[in-house]
């Protein structure tokens, strides 16, 4: 597929980064960043570079379905499906439009849960139900 439209120079195959800082001065030049790993949990690369605002293509799985449920945030192939992964590949590189409007609302999406911040404010929060749930002997409820 990549040989059909010609688009082998606009793709890098990089591979595991040793350095922390390599992998983000590689990320940082992409347009956009595909994360084919197959796992349940959210790769920590894909909110990685939602958070620096990269568009991000990655498999469909519980985790990255609920970040779509509001707005479109990433691109999204079937999973274990390389040739809907290779069509979400060259629909970022025909609708420019839609590209960056994805990367803006994955990184607001980001930003408003992976963020050190949103971390911290969800760390209080836990922490005053626990306070709340021992003291006055109610449910947590989430």
């Amino acid at each position: 597929i990549i040989d059909e439209n010609n688009i082998f120079d606009n793709i890098i195959f990089s591979g595991y980064y040793q350095q922390l800082e390599d992998t983000y001065n590689n990320v940082a030049k992409a347009k956009v960043v595909i994360v084919p790993g197959i796992t349940e949990p959210l790769n920590s690369t894909v909110r990685e570079s939602m958070l620096m605002g990269q568009p991000t293509i990655c498999y469909e799985a519980p985790s990255t379905l609920k970040i779509n449920e509001e707005k479109q945030c990433l691109f999204l192939a079937k999973m274990r499906d390389v040739n809907d992964l290779a069509k979400q590949m060259i629909i970022t590189l025909e609708d420019y439009e839609k590209l960056n409007q994805v990367a803006l609302n994955g990184k607001e999406y980001a930003e408003n849960n992976f963020s050190n911040k949103a971390i911290v404010n969800q760390l209080l929060e836990n922490c005053e139900l626990i306070v709340k749930n021992y003291y006055s002997q109610t449910t947590i409820n989430r």
